[in-house]
């Protein structure tokens, strides 16, 4: 499991100035300082930094990332984030774990296509024995930085305890941890010196829940064309509610469906994995050509599942054996569903 308790105690926070004694430089990790601590001596910048917790997920299953609950609370995150609840980011931090969906990433995406935001995803948390402080360095420099700019998120992990402490101060309501997904911490910093941390509620209430995944979606009584052909969607294009793709042989198809917004890979008539977006009609699938990823929306167009962004892709192919693929122009995998044929039902969440 990563570590995250003392990487916490430096995230918000700068250069805490050299120690000669490694041994007197681990004990001030967990000393009590100044409630107005400064964060970087070199800054002037004020303004106010939200730490996010990444949303719902599966934990450390296969995977990874966030799933479909977590989906709908980064979507929801585009209307808090607006000035009135919570004041608009001018700057978006998340950082990365290498070779894993990207938990943290996924919970502020949309946000970030929301607001036409590029995020800042180049701090990377090492899930290994080779993680280290430097991360949380990397993004209180960032943090305090972009402050200039205006406020600043920064999606992270989720223990606080330690930064509290650091900052000379007991957490808000005297809490160790963020309790749940549904809170922000809220730091105020004037002229480089932090000067109040309150938590404060997202108010996330999930409108759809996840549906169980052992009941097979009832199959569509007949195929309907695709607006991008046969058995490929490009990029830039959509599969609308109603529509599907179907393989060479149309032994396999992928049906957005239009009386439950459930996107189903199908065997024939045997379902062998579907989204878990029931009971949202009138949903279609986007195929970003920004980034690469596949986005299912609602009629409202908030995001209830996603493939995650991959640069350069240009074409999803459904093929004979149920594969689902992105590729770019090369032919080069770049995503798969994972789905095979078969009659067992898989929700990817």
């Amino acid at each position: 499991m990563l570590r995250v308790e003392a990487c916490i105690a430096f995230l918000l926070l700068g250069s805490i100035g050299a120690e000669t004694d490694p041994a007197v430089e681990q004990r001030a990790l967990l000393s009590p300082r100044s409630s107005e601590f400064e964060l970087d001596s070199a800054s002037s910048a004020s303004g106010t930094i939200y730490v996010v917790r990444h949303a719902d997920t599966n934990g450390a299953v296969s995977p990874y990332g966030i799933n479909a609950k977590g989906l709908r609370r980064a979507a929801y995150m585009t209307t808090i984030f607006d000035g009135n609840t919570f004041r608009a980011p001018a700057s978006i931090i998340a950082a990365s774990v290498p070779g894993k969906r990207q938990r943290m990433v996924d919970t502020v995406a949309p946000l970030a296509e929301h607001l036409g935001i590029t995020m800042d995803t180049s701090i990377t948390l090492l899930d290994n024995s080779d993680w280290s402080e430097q991360p949380c360095k990397d993004a209180a420099k960032k943090a305090m930085a972009a402050l200039s700019k205006g406020p600043v998120i920064i999606a992270w992990w989720s223990y606080i305890k330690y930064l509290c402490k650091d900052l000379g101060q007991k957490c808000p309501g005297g809490v160790s941890d963020f309790k749940g997904n549904d809170q922000v911490l809220v730091v105020t910093v004037e002229k480089g010196v932090v000067k109040s941390m309150t938590m404060e509620k997202e108010h996330f209430v999930d409108p759809s829940p996840s549906p169980s995944p052992s009941p097979s979606p009832t199959p569509p009584p007949a195929p309907t064309p695709s607006q991008s052909g046969a058995d490929a969607l490009l990029a830039g294009a959509s599969l609308q509610s109603g529509e599907q793709l179907t393989s060479k042989s149309g032994n396999a198809r992928l049906v957005m469906q239009s009386s439950d917004g459930n996107l189903v890979l199908y065997n024939g008539d045997d379902a062998v994995w579907n989204s878990g977006t029931s009971g949202n009609a009138g949903s279609h699938l986007v195929f970003q050509s920004s980034d690469g990823n596949l986005v299912l929306r609602n009629s409202n167009r908030e995001a209830l599942w996603s493939s995650k962004a991959h640069s350069g892709a240009s074409k999803a192919v459904i093929y004979d054996d149920c594969r689902f693929e992105v590729s770019d122009s090369s032919g080069d995998v770049l995503w798969s569903l994972g789905s095979s044929c078969g009659s067992q039902v898989m929700a990817l969440v």
